[in-house]
């Protein structure tokens, strides 16, 4: 009996113990709160915005705007999406209970996970956090994007509170540009106080692994996973970037590497099934598909050179195949998507069959080709951002695309340099970017805005006013520790509405320590630069701006762009394909650029309206003047 008895206690006790374990899964996918659903940008964006705590068996979430120039939302899909800057914190209503795990189902399933969250209770490797808390906040580091969140809660112990330690998870750069040519070179910065360590074959890193001391070449394909840890061994969160490397073919006999150079010759027709090329031929840019997850944009563009009515490049991506239909042609992508045109956009959008949008008609003139779309009335062309459009006008400082139809192709060996920069970034996403500014006036969302066609823009006019703001993009951390010569690189466009755009459009670095990251802008340092001349109507073009960044060699650093505005006037800032590289800077380097072949510039970088004696950069090119 006393057996038995005992037998009963136990299950008694084990019941209890069940009993007082509770999940709870908030289901974004299947979203029954009815949430509105965000997409696209502006008001239907918006529409999405969480602006209320969700409540599911007896466990809040409440999402937080935080520091971000965005709301947390709901989007299609459906799932969670925060920014970063949000923030989120999960509480169980019961004060009895607590948070013992947390597990983060991501909606992303590509190499990039979507998934950069810090909190200082707890520890949180990967998407699962674990812990005993009456509350756990999340603050989000990069964009999230979350099908579910699964809550577990137990019986809090003895009343008390876990405590936490927050060790800063460290970066790895690049970190958007994960498919390269032939290697890569890693960067891994940790924070101060911390020793980063990594690995490369897909394990989860710990303090026994590789501990990372300076940047490493990857040839093949492989994940990188790094860890953090502080002085007394406590562990950050694990970050991963996965990178895909693209080899150059090889001639088993030879050994050397070769490539495939596709051969085109300037047309004087068009064939239906073959495949051309949209070549701007003064600025030698011929158009390519609009490539990645996006199903719209402008066309991107690539750097050719023209040897009279022939030409060649390696990049299969670049042809398009014209096929005829009725009263036109289709125009077809490398990846077999049709280019078409919607609403009033300028910009294309993909299709995958044929419909009356996705007609062109093609007159080929002394000029180049006029290639209009039957629906819109609207002609390619390109323009000052680098990139082709269809426009109903012609733009100013445009030109049409000469067409080269394919010749063939051969196999020739590969001369490319790999590009080893120690950080690129096209500016097209937010990405690893940060945005450091203060609470934005109301009637203002966001400063920062990015896009393929103009990289990162800042403004703020909105509804016709101008608002009163500071904001800062900044890069992660860029380790320079073993560099040499450094030198920074990055295209940019204004307009004339800034007061004065020299103080209004500033570049800034800053030494990174884990204190500075939170400190006072005072902690930046600026570095003067130069801006497009506005030589007609509203816009300057891009132009190419390049900085000696060698005063901070074998430093780690931060750079921003700093944009202002004010009730006198708020400027349009446009920046694109950053880049830090330790090539050797001559003064001509320093001072080169694209697009304005007037503007002139003294040996520091420094434009001036008139060269007197002495030795200038114009157009690009060294000048003596006497």
């Amino acid at each position: 009996m006393k057996k038995f008895y005992s037998l009963i206690t136990l299950f008694v006790l084990a019941f209890g113990l069940t009993a007082s374990a509770q999940t709870v899964t908030f289901d974004f996918e299947a979203n029954t709160w009815d949430l509105p659903l965000g997409s696209g940008s502006g008001a239907t964006a918006d529409a999405g915005n969480i602006t209320a705590p969700i409540v599911e068996d007896g466990v809040t979430i409440d999402f937080q705007k935080g520091t971000s120039n965005t709301n947390p939302r709901m989007w299609t899909g459906p799932h969670a999406r925060m920014y970063n800057g949000n923030a989120v914190t999960i509480t169980p209503s019961d004060e009895s209970k607590a948070v013992k795990s947390i597990t983060f189902t991501t909606a992303s399933t590509n190499t990039n996970p979507y998934f950069g969250l810090t909190t200082t209770v707890g520890e949180l490797k990967e998407f699962v956090w674990s812990g005993n808390a009456t509350s756990v906040t999340f603050t989000a580091t990069t964009q999230n994007r979350f099908k579910k969140i699964v809550v577990e809660l137990g019986d809090k112990d003895n009343g008390t509170v876990t405590p936490g330690v927050n060790v800063p998870a460290p970066t790895i750069s690049p970190f958007n540009t994960t498919t390269h040519k032939d290697s890569v070179k890693v960067t891994i910065t940790a924070a101060e106080g911390t020793t980063a360590y990594y690995t490369i074959d897909g394990t989860d890193p710990t303090n026994a692994s590789t501990a990372y001391t300076e940047p490493f070449k990857l040839t093949e394909s492989a994940t990188v996973k790094a860890i953090a840890y502080d002085a007394d061994n406590n562990a950050s969160a694990i970050k991963s970037v996965t990178y895909t490397i693209e080899k150059s073919s090889t001639d088993p006999e030879e050994g050397t590497e070769t490539v495939t150079k596709y051969l085109f010759q300037k047309a004087t027709a068009v064939e239906s099934g073959k495949k051309y090329l949209l070549v701007a031929a003064t600025a030698k840019k011929a158009a390519t598909a609009i490539s990645g997850s996006k199903n719209y944009g402008y066309l991107p563009t690539i750097d050719v050179e023209t040897d009279g009515d022939k030409i060649s490049t390696t990049d299969s991506t670049a042809a398009f195949t014209f096929t005829a239909v009725n009263n036109g042609f289709t125009i077809q992508q490398a990846d077999g998507k049709l280019l078409y045109m919607a609403n009033n956009y300028n910009s294309f959008n993909l299709a995958e069959a044929v419909d009356s949008n996705n007609v062109w008609t093609v007159e080929i003139g002394a000029d180049g080709a006029f290639i209009t779309n039957v629906a819109k009335n609207k002609f390619l062309q390109y323009t000052t951002y680098s990139t082709f459009g269809a426009y109903a006008e012609a733009q100013n400082g445009a030109e049409l695309p000469v067409l080269y139809v394919e010749a063939g192709s051969e196999e020739v060996e590969d001369t490319t340099t790999v590009d080893e920069a120690i950080y690129t970034n096209d500016m097209t996403t937010q990405g690893d970017l940060l945005i450091e500014q203060g609470e934005l006036p109301e009637g203002l969302s966001f400063v920062w805005n990015f896009g393929a066609q103009y990289g990162a823009k800042a403004s703020s006019y909105v509804g016709g006013k101008n608002y009163e703001v500071e904001s800062y993009l900044v890069t992660p951390t860029i380790d320079l520790t073993n560099i040499q010569k450094t030198t920074l690189s990055f295209d940019q466009c204004i307009n004339k509405f800034f007061t004065n755009v020299n103080e209004e459009a500033t570049l800034w670095v800053r030494e990174f320590s884990a204190s500075t990251r939170a400190k006072a802008v005072s902690e930046w340092t600026q570095i003067t630069i130069s801006y497009p001349e506005i030589t007609t109507g509203n816009w300057s073009a891009f132009e190419t701006q390049n900085v000696d960044l060698s005063a901070y060699d074998g430093k780690q650093i931060q750079i921003g762009f700093k944009y202002v505005g004010n009730p006198a006037g708020a400027g349009t800032w446009e920046i694109k394909n950053v880049k830090v590289d330790s090539q050797t800077a001559s003064a001509i380097q320093s001072v080169a650029t694209k697009a304005q072949t007037n503007a002139i510039f003294d040996l520091q970088g420094r434009r001036v309206e008139k060269a007197v004696k002495g030795i200038y950069i114009i157009g690009g090119k060294k000048v003596i003047v006497k």
